[in-house]
């Protein structure tokens, strides 16, 4: 049995919390998705860092968080204090080469950035988006709801798919 901790700090203009979807926040991705494992990309990634530090001081996401477990079980983790729906574009969705749809929204080991951002402060970000080497994708939009669910453009519950790592399994 192997155990790790590790432990650091931050100011408060750096933190942006998982929880705190707004009806109406579109769902927004950076670089690419799926493929990790075969691809070796779990591996070699390059932390998103530098572009995590900037949306925070600029107060752009109202909630934010990397994919490590797989897209659709992280987002659920996100939504898991908000009663929202999310329709996700599966074909917004952006492929690492070898990629699919199913494994960008299940495979983890992703490292990227996922977040949820209003419309006025995406306009604002897509005019300050000063990373050439990273795209930033915008995969789908929440709406009020009694009940969580995430969907596709065609109403089609994503959670019948196996949604990711499971830690506990």
């Amino acid at each position: 049995v192997a155990s790790l901790t590790i432990i650091g700090q931050t100011t408060l203009e750096e933190l942006c919390p998982r929880h705190g979807i707004q009806d109406g926040d579109f769902l927004c991705v950076t670089g690419e998705l799926g493929n990790s494992f075969l691809s070796e990309h779990h591996l070699y990634f390059e932390p998103r860092l530098d572009i995590g530090r900037f949306l925070a001081k600029g107060k752009y996401p109202n909630a934010m968080m990397d994919i490590s477990d797989g897209l659709l079980k992280d987002v659920q983790r996100m939504m898991k204090h908000e009663k929202l729906s999310l329709t996700i574009e599966l074909n917004a969705l952006p492929l690492r080469q070898g990629a699919d749809t199913k494994t960008a929204l299940t495979e983890g080991e992703d490292y990227e950035l996922l977040f949820s951002i209003s419309q006025e402060n995406l306009e604002r970000l897509e005019k300050n988006w000063d990373f050439s080497e990273t795209a930033l994708h915008i995969i789908g939009k929440f709406e009020a709801s009694t009940e969580n669910k995430i969907q596709d453009k065609l109403g089609r519950n994503l959670l019948e798919i196996k949604t990711g790592f499971d830690h506990f399994s």
